[in-house]
Formats: C-alpha cells, structure tokens, sequence
C-alpha cells in the first residue's frame, strides 16, 4: 500500500454539532487536564 492510499484510508471525518457541552463537564475536563499537566512537569 502507497502511503497515499494508507492516508486516505485512515482518514476520518468527525461529524460535530454546534451543541455547547454543559459547563460541569467543561469544568470536570479542565480539572483533569490541569493535573495531568502538573503530574507532567519538570519543574
């Protein structure tokens, strides 16, 4: 397989909605990834 046709077959097309997540969840998220961040530093 050519690496032309591997990147056309593992292309996707995500599909989104202008639909807003609820703030929890945004909270929840940013939360997560602030730890991870920290948990990652080299300070």
């Amino acid at each position: 397989m050519a690496m032309a046709e591997a990147m056309h077959a593992r292309h996707t097309v995500r599909k989104y909605t202008a639909r807003s997540l609820p703030y929890d969840v945004v909270a929840k998220l940013d939360a997560r990834i602030r730890g991870i961040n920290q948990s990652h530093s080299q300070r």
